[in-house]
């Protein structure tokens, strides 16, 4: 068994897990930790003494409860400067069968291209989406199979540099080297797909607290993504300034409109706030035009 320390960067706050594994990848959740940071915005570091020394004390805190010295992490991260891009790369074959150096030379291709239009940029994922051969679409790579042209479509997800040396720097202070960097709308799809295996075509929105993201999937692959400086703080916010209500008051009255079937909003919603005549039509109307505006 081998424990594994996934570190999520979080709005103004990490999150931490600790998981065992074994060779059939089966996974035990050992620990986890939820740790308020306000040297993060939005996924990015913006104090780096600051988030540096709370992230220091966390890990001492989790490696005495698991008894283990960490020496690497994998980091989920959600910003909203994440770059998705689409290739379409092709090779003649000629009649001759496909080999891995085909696909090989149709990755190495796009990726040069990426490079060239987005020097400030690092690739953290490279996705393979289709494969077509000979106009015709495979379910897998064409291995070993002959044909004339072979087309290759693949979605690329990059960071700008700086903000990847920042949280490389982050933990290297801290002794700890990143193996992987994982895009969290990809992980989300990626776990979404594995609760609904059959669904091959759809769109997702995940609408967070301060990021928004939509996502497209094609053939049960992830082809495209993009996340907007945006999310449910802002109808929050909204709710707040049109109706005077605190976050915590509108929060708990949008997760009963289901159940409402007043005209206005039952008096019991008023915690924190004087109590005022709103009805429910206005209420919904303030969350109706945020989304639009989403």
């Amino acid at each position: 068994m081998d424990e594994k320390l996934i570190i999520e960067l979080d709005n103004d706050k990490i999150k931490y897990a600790v998981f065992k594994t074994n060779e059939e990848l089966d996974y035990k959740l050992l620990t986890n930790k939820i740790s308020k940071n306000a040297g993060i915005k939005k996924g990015k570091i913006l104090d780096f003494e600051y988030s540096s020394k709370i992230i220091s004390n966390d890990l001492h805190e989790i490696e005495k409860n698991v008894n283990k010295i960490f020496k690497s992490i994998s980091v989920v991260l959600n910003q909203k400067d994440v770059f998705c891009t689409n290739l379409c790369g092709f090779k003649k074959l000629n009649g001759s069968k496909v080999e891995k150096r085909d696909l090989d030379y149709i990755l190495n291709e796009a990726k040069n291209s990426i490079s060239k239009n987005q020097k400030n940029n690092s690739i953290i994922h490279i996705l393979n989406s289709n494969f077509i051969l000979d106009k015709t679409k495979q379910d897998k790579a064409p291995l070993n199979i002959f044909g004339d042209h072979l087309s290759l479509h693949m979605t690329f997800v990059s960071i700008p540099d700086n903000n990847l040396k920042n949280i490389k720097e982050i933990f290297n202070n801290s002794d700890l080297k990143i193996d992987r960097i994982i895009s969290k709308p990809f992980a989300e799809n990626i776990n979404f797909l594995n609760v609904n295996k059959k669904l091959k075509n759809f769109i997702t929105i995940n609408i967070g607290n301060e990021l928004s993201t939509i996502s497209l999937c094609q053939n049960s692959s992830l082809v495209f993504f993009k996340t907007f400086p945006f999310g449910s703080n802002s109808i929050y916010s909204d709710i707040n300034q049109l109706c005077s209500l605190s976050k915590d008051e509108a929060k708990t009255i949008i997760e009963n409109l289901e159940n409402s079937k007043s005209i206005y909003i039952d008096r019991k919603f008023f915690v924190n706030s004087d109590y005022k005549k709103i009805s429910l039509k206005h209420f919904k109307e303030i969350i109706d035009v945020r989304f639009k505006l989403l």
